[in-house]
């Protein structure tokens, strides 16, 4: 069974090189409109210092509390800021509005999953608001069933929600 990491765990995650020193924090994580990871945002420690990128296809290490990388794998923030999208932004993924085929309201993203190797994005974690989620709790939905409907909606095109986190076989 796969392992699926949720944003809101990996946000705020330190950074380390492989001496154990502090790099900084994971802020943000980039996909594409696909759903795949492009690379990981890295506030650097440290006054004035700029943020970095972190290409999927480095070689890292990711425990509970910390995420091991080479310094070296680090690239400029600038070469993906506007080419894709950001989880936690303005115009990223969790805030967005999803909806249905008929345009209904379902709900808004809370969270996401990624896969255990953190290349894609797996899953959406959804709230049809406070009340509901107590009564009933959140709802899940897999990325693969819904596309990006303008800036702030993601709609679904098939499958449909379920009321728990869906086991993913290996």
């Amino acid at each position: 069974m796969k392992t699926l990491k949720s944003f809101q765990h990996l946000k705020d995650l330190t950074v380390v090189d492989e001496t154990e020193a502090t790099i900084g924090y994971i802020e943000n994580i980039f996909v594409d409109k696909n759903g795949l990871t492009v690379g990981l945002r890295i506030d650097l420690e440290g006054m004035f210092l700029p943020d970095c990128i972190l290409p999927i296809s480095a070689r890292f290490i990711c425990k509970d509390d910390e995420f091991i990388i080479s310094k070296t794998d680090l690239v400029s923030f600038a070469v993906q800021a506007e080419k894709h999208t950001q989880i936690d932004e303005k115009n990223g993924i969790i805030g967005r509005r999803i909806i249905d085929q008929d345009g209904e309201l379902k709900g808004i993203v809370e969270d996401v999953y990624f896969s255990s190797n953190l290349d894609r994005l797996e899953m959406i974690e959804f709230t049809e608001g406070w009340f509901s989620d107590l009564k009933e709790g959140r709802k899940y939905l897999s990325y693969k069933d819904v596309i990006q409907d303008g800036k702030d909606t993601l709609q679904i095109v098939r499958g449909g929600t379920c009321g728990e986190m869906p086991k993913l076989s290996k």
